[in-house]
């Protein structure tokens, strides 16, 4: 009998595609999310906050401010007070914005559930296509299904790890807040690079 009620706990046990799927979900009914963040890699760390409303985000550490409004990206390098304009790629927004890579899971990873505690889930992606991505490892706040942490392990280079803390809801915002404003910045060079 133990047995069979064991076999179907198990038959019910949730998948890492579900979680990130529910975890998808619950960032599209938020009107907006901030969060802390540290990432770090072999060359140093930064610190900084992060606004995000659906595809668009907000980005700020002491060396650099993004814009992103679901299209065109926005870099601002304080110590050159240059701006740099692009449409970047998926997996370069997937480096900047970890709420991204979850977003995108179902096109471009498969999804494994790594052993799990009861606070957090631990997820493994690996890209279904060749990449400069190797592997990502979530680990995800099991009540709020927000990121914790991401590590990002590419080819031949150390993994960037990024922490995540102080994760809130917020209120809705308006599409300017995800783009660069040249009035408020009117000495900063303007680098076309679409």
């Amino acid at each position: 009998m133990l047995l069979i009620a064991f076999m179907g706990v198990e038959a019910h046990a949730v998948t890492a595609d579900e979680i990130l799927t529910d975890a998808t979900g619950r960032y599209q009914t938020v009107k907006s999310i901030s969060a802390q963040f540290s990432m770090h890699d072999n060359s140093g760390m930064v610190s900084g906050n992060i606004v995000i409303s659906g595809d668009r985000f907000h980005l700020e550490t002491s060396a650099l401010k993004v814009w992103y409004d679901g299209r065109t990206q926005w870099t601002l390098v304080t110590e050159t007070n240059e701006v740099n304009v692009t449409e970047p790629t998926v997996e370069e927004l997937q480096q900047v914005n970890p709420f991204a890579i979850i977003s995108a899971f179902r096109n471009n990873y498969k999804a494994s559930l790594l052993k799990s505690t009861a606070n957090e889930y631990k997820i493994q992606l690996v890209p279904i296509s060749s990449s400069g991505v190797t592997s990502v490892i979530l680990q995800l706040n099991r009540p709020t299904l927000y990121p914790k942490s991401v590590e990002i392990h590419s080819k031949n280079t150390s993994p960037i790890v990024i922490n995540v803390k102080n994760v809130s809801e917020g209120k809705s915002l308006p599409i300017g807040a995800f783009m660069f404003n040249q009035s408020q910045y009117p000495e900063a060079e303007i680098i076309d690079l679409r």
